[in-house]
């Protein structure tokens, strides 16, 4: 009988289980701090001042089970068990809950289910979490600001269907995340997605897009949108990256910085009334930009060393000559202080660039690349480009069809896109074409040169 006690004295214990009555959690205290055990379960009610005992939970508890716990007022307190080894957490399943800021913040969790009682997650909750790789979020909660920034393994996110708003900085840092943004989503923070792994930024129904959002993220090629014109970019928004794939023409709002330090090999259409400062400064790879219509105004430094720049397109602009600031494309200027780019504008409006004393400076020549146009486009926009050895198509309508024949009337080749944007490749050598576009119940035939 005594061996026998002996033997269930020395056996390992695994588990502490305690049922907490209101006020009387800190009694326990010393048995916290004591246990050697790698799980601790809650039971009983508590308020969030017992909580914050379980700061003092001791490096070899791994798991905390507060499922069953009641909490009286409804807060997990700030910093609840920050800086701890717990790998796993099960939260309160009933009551109304807040959890508070950096509650969960620097310990080893591994993954995180929000269970229904959760209302509001506070700032940095579970920020600088080295082993979080999963989150579930299924049902609507209020989220703070970096609630998840800095988890550098985190791979899964799920989030509740009809989420509108991606806080500021809730996964900046999370540098392993490649995550869809929900097509419910119309607003996103500030450096919320900033040093991730994102490779698609799908923006379709957003409207805002904050300061550095998208920033230093290496790994993205393309930004998806319905349209460019009804979205507000903050400034850095998808600064220091490499997008290599095409983006849409873009109509809205270039802020200052929005695309600078990128280095990827996209030749920019830009529409923008007003081109920001450093809009597009540091570019090394890109080698055209071709500006709309509806450009009035480029800022200081917008195309700043922009070191692979070789041609600037301002044919739709006509005469409708814009005001560019001196600095604008800084770093490009020669030894006689011009610029060694190829300043294409439209017949006839030669004398209009050459008079203005920063476009003059430029390599000026009339646009003979478009001639014996067929416009039947009417209120659709379709835009068709030569541009090297490519034919840039353009629409802010789907695009039915695109026809390239030669002089004689042979059809080279036809697609169907069903996009917005298309690319006819390798026409290098092929002299005078003809391409016709079809785009939403229009067409466009232009001849080039």
């Amino acid at each position: 009988m005594i061996l026998g006690l002996v033997g269930m004295m020395t056996a390992p214990l695994y588990a502490l289980d305690i049922a907490a009555t209101a006020g009387e959690l800190g009694k326990q205290l010393e048995t916290l701090r004591a246990t050697g055990d790698t799980r601790v379960k809650l039971t009983g009610s508590v308020n969030s001042d017992e909580l914050l005992l379980l700061r003092q939970l001791p490096r070899t508890v791994r798991e905390l089970d507060l499922s069953a716990l009641t909490v009286t007022d409804g807060l997990l307190p700030e910093g609840m068990i920050m800086s701890t080894a717990v790998t796993s957490v099960a939260l309160p399943a009933t009551g109304e809950l807040t959890i508070g800021q950096m509650a969960f913040a620097d310990t080893d969790l591994q993954s995180i289910a929000i269970p229904a009682s959760v209302r509001k997650i506070g700032d940095y909750a579970f920020a600088s979490c080295p082993e979080l790789t999963k989150v579930s979020i299924p049902q609507a909660v209020v989220l703070g600001t970096g609630v998840f920034k800095d988890c550098a393994k985190l791979t899964s996110v799920t989030l509740w269907p009809d989420i509108h708003d991606i806080p500021a900085m809730t996964f900046d840092g999370c540098k392993s995340l490649d995550m869809a943004i929900p097509a419910t989503v119309n607003t996103i923070g500030d450096e919320a997605f900033r040093g991730t792994a994102m490779t698609v930024a799908n923006l379709d129904n957003v409207v805002s897009v904050g300061k550095y959002a998208f920033a230093d993220v290496p790994t993205l090629q393309e930004i998806s949108m319905s349209s460019t014109s009804g979205i507000t970019l903050g400034e850095g928004a998808f600064f220091n990256n490499e997008l290599q794939a095409n983006i849409p023409r873009w109509e809205g709002a270039v802020n200052d910085g929005v695309f600078a330090q990128n280095h990827g090999t996209i030749d920019w259409i830009v529409d923008s009334e007003t081109i920001g400062a450093g809009a597009f400064a540091n570019n090394s790879k890109a080698s055209e930009i071709t500006l709309g219509e509806n450009v009035r105004e480029i800022r200081k430094h917008a195309f700043r060393n922009m070191t692979a720049l070789t041609a600037v397109h301002v044919n739709e602009l006509g005469a409708n000559v814009p005001a560019v600031d001196p600095e604008a494309f800084s770093g490009l200027e020669d030894d006689d202080n011009n610029y060694p780019i190829t300043l294409t504008v439209a017949s006839g409006t030669k004398a209009d660039w050459a008079s203005d004393p920063v476009w003059g400076r430029f390599k000026i020549k009339d646009d003979s690349t478009q001639t014996g146009i067929l416009d039947f486009d009417g209120d659709v926009k379709i835009d068709i480009k030569r541009m090297g050895a490519d034919v840039k198509v353009t629409s802010d309508h789907e695009i039915e069809s695109v026809s390239v024949y030669d002089l004689a009337g042979l059809k080279m080749m036809e697609a169907n896109p069903g996009t917005e944007s298309y690319t006819v490749s390798d026409i290098a050598g092929q002299g005078v074409i003809v391409v016709k576009v079809q785009s939403g119940g229009r067409s466009k035939i232009v001849k080039l040169m």
